[in-house]
């Protein structure tokens, strides 16, 4: 870096205000002194040395061209340099007034940036509390319905030992009852099953489960509850043992199958399937021939509460619970849901299990 670019860079405002004043005295003053030095120069010269009496011509040339025409070429170089410094003074007091302007600015969008910092902050932690009473509070009601709704189930079922010897009327009135008790059981049940997954107290006890025996115990569980469907199991006749909390395990599959039989209102078959995709892996899949899921829902239907949005669905009893909870266990089993549906002809809901290591390793060396 040069000299004269190391000033430039330390001149401030006030510098270049003082050195433009001085540069106007010297614009001024600067030729008129050029000007007597060569007149002087040229006397000197010319006439006191040269010890002449006349006057040369060559004195009127040299005046006229050092004692002139330079001092005017001295002035307006000068007048161009107080021109360039006052364009210069100019853009820095411009830069210096935007420069206190983005400073304000930035000050008080800071300001306002911290305000609404504070503000979503607070309004964090109220939110927070709020979300965490509300858990409380689903939780304790939960909880204190489904004691009596246990009782009262109990009861029911004492009284359905009865049935037939009750007048029809009561009959009717009897099973309306145990189906209503049953649907709000469930929903308390899928309550506290979601309140535990968003506590993070959902607990896997994880351990070889045998897949046939569980899906043949639930589909005839769910066989008992449907005229209309047909249910089907498919399994091979060897399959191995899935690593996987049998509770949680039977609650996915009960909720699938509800779902399948719910969303097949004029009936249909409803299959339930089991063979091992990869050697670490088996795959269960519940097809119906229902009503089907359109296509841009198909992400949606496995968040909280979610529901079709669909006038043949709407008539179906549910409450978006079901299908999120399955989501959830699947993956904290480290497997994976997804489905493939279309409207009018039906879904296939398809979860993978890993394989029980441990039982592949003592069948592998039975004697180790």
């Amino acid at each position: 870096m040069t000299a004269i670019s190391q000033l430039k860079r330390r001149l401030t405002v006030n510098d270049l205000d003082s050195l433009q004043e001085w540069l106007r005295y010297f614009q001024i003053g600067l030729p008129i002194l050029l000007f007597f030095v060569v007149v002087i120069y040229e006397t000197t010269e010319h006439l006191i040395i040269a010890n002449s009496r006349h006057i040369n011509p060559n004195f009127f040339g040299e005046v006229g061209f050092f004692g002139i025409l330079g001092p005017i070429g001295v002035a307006l170089v000068l007048g161009w340099i107080r021109q360039q410094l006052t364009h210069r003074l100019l853009a820095e007091e411009a830069v210096l007034r935007l420069n206190r302007m983005l400073e304000a600015k930035v000050r008080e969008r800071t300001r306002r940036l911290e305000e609404a910092n504070a503000e979503l902050a607070q309004k964090n932690i109220e939110l927070q509390t709020l979300d965490q009473l509300k858990d409380e509070f689903v939780t304790l009601v939960s909880h204190e319905l489904l004691a009596p709704l246990t009782s009262l189930n109990g009861g029911l079922e004492m009284i359905g030992e009865v049935l037939n010897e009750l007048p029809p009327p009561h009959q009717d009135t009897l099973k309306i009852v145990r189906y209503e008790s049953a649907r709000l059981t469930d929903l308390v049940r899928k309550i506290l099953n979601v309140s535990a997954l968003e506590a993070g107290h959902l607990q896997l006890k994880t351990g070889p489960v045998a897949l046939p025996p569980l899906l043949h115990q639930w589909l005839s569980h769910h066989q008992k509850k449907t005229c209309l469907c047909e249910l089907r199991l498919e399994t091979p006749s060897e399959l191995p043992f899935v690593e996987a909390d049998e509770e949680y395990l039977a609650e996915t599959v009960h909720n699938l199958l509800d779902n399948a039989i719910k969303y097949s209102p004029h009936g249909g078959l409803i299959t339930i399937s089991a063979w091992q995709s990869t050697a670490n892996a088996v795959t269960i899949a519940i097809s119906d021939q229902g009503l089907g899921i359109p296509a841009e829902s198909h992400k949606q239907i496995f968040e909280k509460f979610y529901r079709v949005d669909e006038s043949t669905s709407k008539e179906v009893y549910g409450h978006g619970l079901g299908l999120y909870f399955a989501r959830k266990v699947i993956e904290a089993h480290g497997g994976q849901i997804q489905v493939s549906s279309a409207v009018g002809e039906g879904s296939t809901f398809t979860f993978t299990l890993p394989v029980a290591q441990e039982v592949e390793d003592a069948a592998q060396n039975p004697f180790d």
